[in-house]
C-alpha cells in the first residue's frame, strides 16, 4: 500500500508542470508536525512518567504524541528543572496537553493536601 502511494504521488508529481503544484501537494500530504513545552517539578515528571514509565506510554498511545521529559539547564550546565517535550500534529500536542494538565492539577493539588496535613500534625504536636 505504501508502495502505490509513493508511485502515486510520483507519478502526479511529474505530470505537474510547475513547483507551485508541487508546494500545494506537499503541504496537503505532509502533516504539520509542531512541538510545545511545559516547565514541570520533579515530583510532577515521577507522577507523570509513572511505574517503570507506563503513563507516559499510556498517554503517548492515547494521544498519538510524541512526549518526552527532560532537563532545562542554566549557564553553568546545572539542572534547574524539568521539562516535558511534546510532539505531534496540532490535535495530537492539544490531547496531549490537556491530559498532562489534569494529571498536574491532581499532583499539585496532592501536594497541597500533604502539605496541609503536615501543617495540621505540627500543631497538633504543639498542643
Amino acid at each position: 500500500m505504501t508502495h502505490s502511494f509513493q508511485t502515486s504521488a510520483a507519478s502526479i508529481a511529474s505530470s505537474s508542470s510547475s513547483s507551485s503544484s508541487q508546494q500545494h501537494f506537499d503541504r496537503v500530504l505532509m502533516p504539520v508536525s509542531i512541538r510545545q513545552t511545559l516547565p514541570i517539578t520533579d515530583m510532577q515528571a515521577g507522577a507523570l512518567l509513572g511505574p517503570k514509565g507506563e503513563r507516559i506510554q499510556q498517554l503517548q498511545r492515547e494521544t498519538g504524541a510524541i512526549v518526552s521529559i527532560g532537563d532545562l539547564s542554566d549557564d553553568n550546565g546545572e539542572r534547574r528543572k524539568r521539562i516535558v517535550n511534546i510532539q505531534g500534529n496540532q490535535q495530537q500536542v492539544n490531547n496531549a496537553l490537556q491530559t498532562i494538565k489534569k494529571l498536574l492539577m491532581i499532583v499539585s493539588n496532592d501536594e497541597v493536601g500533604e502539605d496541609s496535613i503536615k501543617r495540621d500534625e505540627e500543631k497538633m504536636k504543639r498542643i
